[in-house]
C-alpha cells in the first residue's frame, strides 16, 4: 500500500460525488479531481493539500451523482437528479442544461470523445415521465438534440450507458440499460449514432426484473457482450455480428451464445400463441 488517507475524517469531505478522476499533468499522477454541492476540489494525496477548483454560483440542492469532464478535463458536468450544470472552467461560465432541454430526474451522463459531446440519460421531459436521450455539445449546451423521446409513464432505474465501436465497418452504437417499474421488466436499447438519422433504434431487449430487487449491467467491449448481474443470476447477451459463439460455463457444460442481431426470424403458431420457453438457473 502506497498511501493511506481516511476521507471521512477530512471536514471537505461531505456530500462528495461518487465520480472522481485523476488530474491531467505532465507530472505525476497524485491529484484527483472531486464535486460536491457547493464547489469542485482537488486532493494531492501525496501531500493531503485541497486546493478549490471553482465555486458554484449556487449551491446543489442535493448532492450530485454525476461528475463528466471533456477529454482535457476544461469543461464540465455535474448534476443530481433535478439539477444538471455545463461549466466551462476557463471562462467560469455555469449553465443549467436542464432548464434549457427541460429535462429533469437524470438518470446518467456520458462523455464520447470522438464527437466531443456529452450524452445524457433523462427519466423526465417536459415534466412528464418516459425515456430521453439528448446528445450536447460540449463547448454549448444550446447545441443538442434528443436521440429518442419515449414517453411511457414509467419510472425507469439501474441505468447504465455504454458506447460500443467497430472500426473496421465504421459503426458505432449506444448501449442503454434500465429497469422499469409496474411492469418489473429489464430493458437493453441498443441505438445507431454512426449516421444523423431519425431511425435510431437497432432493436430492444426485455427480461424480467423485479423493480424492488437491485440489478446491474455492463458491456464487455472485447466480445460485445452485455453482462446483467442481479439477485437471481447472471445474464449473457451477445451484441455483436458474429451470428453465435461456443462457451463452456462453470459446470463444463457446452453452450451456444446467439447474437441478438441474429434472431431476427419469428414463426407464430396457427393459433396465434407465442411460447418461450428459458431454463432455470441452477
Amino acid at each position: 500500500m502506497h498511501k493511506r488517507i481516511v476521507l471521512r475524517e477530512i471536514p471537505e469531505f461531505k456530500k462528495v460525488c461518487m465520480n472522481f478522476f485523476f488530474k491531467q499533468s505532465p507530472g505525476p499522477k497524485d491529484t484527483i479531481i472531486f464535486t460536491k454541492v457547493d464547489k469542485i476540489f482537488e486532493l494531492n494525496f501525496e501531500t493531503s493539500e485541497l486546493t478549490v477548483v471553482h465555486m458554484f454560483e449556487k449551491p446543489f440542492e442535493r448532492q450530485p451523482l454525476y461528475f463528466k469532464p471533456n477529454e482535457d478535463q476544461t469543461i464540465f458536468l455535474i448534476a443530481s437528479p433535478d439539477e444538471g450544470r455545463h461549466l466551462h472552467l476557463s471562462t467560469k461560465r455555469e449553465i443549467e442544461f436542464n432548464t434549457e432541454m427541460q429535462i429533469s430526474s437524470i438518470k446518467d451522463i456520458i462523455y464520447d470523445p470522438e464527437e466531443s459531446q456529452f450524452l445524457i440519460l433523462a427519466n423526465k421531459y417536459e415534466e412528464k415521465l418516459g425515456f430521453f436521450v439528448v446528445k450536447m455539445d460540449e463547448r454549448d449546451p444550446a447545441v443538442c438534440k434528443f436521440l429518442i423521446k419515449w414517453k411511457n409513464k414509467l419510472d425507469i432505474g439501474d441505468t447504465k450507458m455504454f458506447v460500443l465501436r467497430n472500426i473496421e465497418k465504421g459503426l458505432k452504437e449506444l448501449i442503454i440499460s434500465f429497469k422499469t417499474i409496474f411492469i418489473n421488466t429489464y430493458n437493453l436499447v441498443v441505438l445507431d449514432i454512426s449516421v444523423e438519422d431519425d431511425q435510431l433504434m437497432i432493436f430492444r431487449h426485455e427480461s424480467f426484473q423485479l423493480w424492488e430487487s437491485e440489478c446491474t449491467g455492463f458491456l464487455l467491449h472485447k466480445n460485445k457482450d452485455f453482462v446483467t448481474l442481479a439477485k437471481a443470476g447472471m445474464q449473457v447477451m451477445s451484441l455483436g455480428s458474429q451470428e453465435k459463439r461456443p462457451l463452456v460455463d462453470a459446470d463444463g457444460v457446452d453452450r451456444m451464445l446467439h447474437s441478438l442481431e441474429s434472431q431476427n426470424f419469428l414463426k407464430v403458431d396457427r393459433n396465434n400463441y407465442l411460447l418461450f420457453e428459458c431454463g432455470k438457473p441452477t
